[in-house]
């Protein structure tokens, strides 16, 4: 048995977003007791993008545990932690993140994303910026400081970045559902100031939308909470007026 090439096939059926296929060719390759690094997380990422956030975090514990980590394992191991709402485990493994790989900016994407979650938009802000002055080029982190500036009345850097996440948006529209990028589309048009238009998206979307439904893009999440207020609209429209 080529364990090699198994590997290589079960990451190719990943990309192209045959889960089922590619789990059978993982399981395959722990029943030959030849397991190589990579595979457990390679499970791991599926059972996130399936929704099965328990799941992820146990086989993403389970490479851990074999004493092959990475920056990049800890950070699909605080995503899986971050969907489960245990926000302060998440921290502790992305400030593992950081302390053997602090060159990699992602983890301060993730950081902000959960102090934006809390309620905390300075701390949020602090850390998404940091990102944002070291060059980093994400789409979550310019729908987050869309948020934050919204929120501070930044008029602004809120029209720099919307602006930004527009340009990432004409990209993102090949590579998502069409009623994910409507609730995209609506989140913007809101901040924008186009009400009218936000509405017309939320409810193209709203009837179809999973709400378990998160981009992994890069190790991009989308806001839950910020979803669940979209979703329910009218609720938002109080909170800003």
């Amino acid at each position: 048995m080529d364990i090699e090439f198994l590997f290589d096939k079960a990451k190719t059926l990943t990309l192209r977003g045959k889960w089922k296929e590619a789990k059978d060719v993982y399981y395959e390759i722990i029943e030959s007791g030849k397991i190589p690094k990579g595979v457990y997380s390679g499970l791991g990422e599926i059972a996130l993008r399936e929704g099965k956030f328990l799941e992820a975090e146990s086989y993403l514990r389970k490479e851990k545990n074999k004493g092959k980590i990475t920056s990049h394992l800890q950070q699909l191991l605080a995503i899986s932690l971050i969907l489960q709402g245990k926000m302060k485990e998440a921290t502790r493994e992305l400030e593992y993140s950081l302390s053997i790989s602090p060159e990699d900016l992602r983890p301060y994407i993730y950081l902000g994303y959960i102090y934006l979650e809390k309620g905390e938009i300075g701390r949020a802000q602090g850390w998404l910026e940091i990102a944002k002055e070291g060059g980093v080029e994400n789409t979550a982190l310019d729908l987050y400081l869309t948020e934050i500036y919204y929120t501070k009345k930044n008029s602004e850097k809120l029209k720099n970045t919307l602006r930004k996440v527009r340009e990432k948006m004409n990209f993102l529209g090949e590579i998502i559902s069409p009623h994910f990028k409507n609730l995209l589309e609506s989140e913007i048009r809101f901040y924008e100031g186009n009400i009218k238009e936000a509405i017309s998206y939320i409810e193209k979307s709203k009837k179809y939308f999973n709400k378990n439904e998160r981009i992994f893009e890069a190790g991009i999440i989308y806001s839950p909470a910020l979803v669940k207020s979209i979703l329910n609209f009218p609720l938002k429209i109080q909170k800003h007026t």
